[in-house]
């Protein structure tokens, strides 16, 4: 019995825990300048040169790899009628609560001479980064990962051609947050007592 509560709490220890942003409980259209979906906020949204600086959710039944129906983020627009539809695109920042170890954005785009890159930072430096070639994306869609320790995230698109700007939708944001400090201090300290009272119940019993 005492091994397997110490097994599960160190199993607690190092569980960590995934946030995703999938979109699909929020209402196709307009949602702001920033919002969170699954513990994962976006904001600071730039479309280099675009009318708008707001996210929007668009609606579409169409099977696209890596993304998920019915609904993933575009940029400055949306069609009222559900279809897949991709916007200009310059850079966005995400944020979450705690440190993350990896962390995934799922895009859809069109080939253009520009190219997109998933930036994880800590304390304010670049720490990790994977780079997306547009032209060379498969049928337009590709994932970036990042891997590491880091704090938040920035995806940007950069390139001679138009400003830099990319046509862009993404979907299933994933990050994985490693556990607060103080929360394994806690585990350590309730698996030091549950030792302690292994030990002395030992003690107590007939030998």
């Amino acid at each position: 019995m005492f091994l397997a509560l110490l097994i599960w709490g160190l199993s607690l220890q190092i569980h960590a825990q995934v946030l995703l942003a999938g979109f699909d409980d929020l209402t196709m259209g307009f949602v702001g300048k920033s919002f969170t979906d699954g513990g994962i906020t976006f904001s600071n949204l730039d479309m280099r040169g675009g009318p708008s600086r707001t996210f929007a959710i668009q609606t579409s039944l169409k099977d696209t790899p890596g993304f998920s129906p019915p609904n993933y983020l575009i940029f400055g627009a949306y069609s009222p009628q559900p279809g897949f539809l991709l916007t200009r695109f310059g850079s966005l920042d995400i944020t979450f609560s705690g440190e993350a170890t990896a962390a995934t954005v799922y895009a859809h785009t069109v080939s253009s001479a520009n190219i997109l890159t998933l930036q994880a930072f800590q304390n304010g430096n670049v720490v990790a980064a994977e780079t997306l070639f547009a032209s060379e994306a498969s049928s337009g869609f590709a994932p970036l990962t990042v891997l590491g320790e880091f704090d938040r995230l920035r995806l940007v698109a950069s390139g001679a051609y138009d400003n830099g700007a990319i046509l862009l939708g993404i979907d299933n944001v994933s990050v994985t947050i490693i556990p607060e400090p103080h929360i394994n201090g806690l585990v350590a300290a309730g698996l030091t007592l549950l030792t302690l009272a292994y030990i002395a119940r030992r003690s107590r019993s007939p030998s």
